[in-house]
């Protein structure tokens, strides 16, 4: 119920209402609920993404490592993400694979860049059903193999990943410039990192 009223699905938003549910939840030591609040109040979100994951709320870890991996200058703590990333992972969220997979790629947790353990985490969620992973591992094996990588674009896009959508509109920008339009001016619209840079890139707008 709070999710729906937060995203607006079936009527208009209403983040007050969705906030107080959520709290509510929290309350209850309802573990997601501590997690949608922590997303919707910012001001203590790193405590209520402690709580949920501390009732054993994977998408609360995952969102407390997001926190630890974005804090500001000497306070990110790369290794503290991994390990709540890395739990994830074990225990069923596939998002953990791929952003730990991630970390491990560009060498932020031991200062060398892995790029056989990162693909090896990226496949695991890719293959697990998250789009973030299909999209990641597609990223990493577009010069080596195009096809594959062009079949992982898709079948991201094809999850509303807006990342991989992009992606997939650089890929074919030659060879389907009218598809690769149309998706780099639904993801601008979207918002997604790079979409409307790239239209205007492509396509002069």
């Amino acid at each position: 119920m709070s999710i729906a009223l937060e995203d607006g699905r079936g009527g208009p938003k209403d983040l007050p209402r969705a906030q107080a549910l959520a709290e509510s939840q929290c309350t209850a030591d309802f573990a997601p609920g501590c997690t949608r609040l922590g997303v919707l109040d910012k001001t203590r979100s790193r405590e209520l993404f402690q709580r949920a994951c501390d009732m054993g709320d994977q998408v609360g870890c995952l969102q407390l490592g997001w926190w630890y991996e974005h804090l500001d200058g000497a306070a990110r703590d790369y290794q503290r993400a991994a390990s709540l990333y890395r739990g994830a992972c074990e225990h069923g969220q596939p998002v953990g694979c791929t952003n730990l997979g991630f970390l491990v790629a560009e060498g932020l947790l031991d200062g060398k860049k892995d790029r056989a353990r990162a693909m090896q985490l990226f496949r695991r969620a890719c293959e697990a059903g998250a789009a973030s992973g299909c999209n990641n591992l597609a990223v990493a094996i577009v010069d080596a193999e195009p096809a594959r990588a062009l079949a992982l674009f898709e079948r991201a896009c094809r999850d509303d990943y807006g990342t991989a959508c992009v992606n997939l509109a650089r890929v074919i920008v030659q060879s389907d410039p009218a598809r690769a339009r149309a998706l780099l001016e639904v993801e601008c619209r979207e918002e997604t990192e790079h979409a409307c840079e790239d239209l205007r890139d492509y396509f002069g707008r």
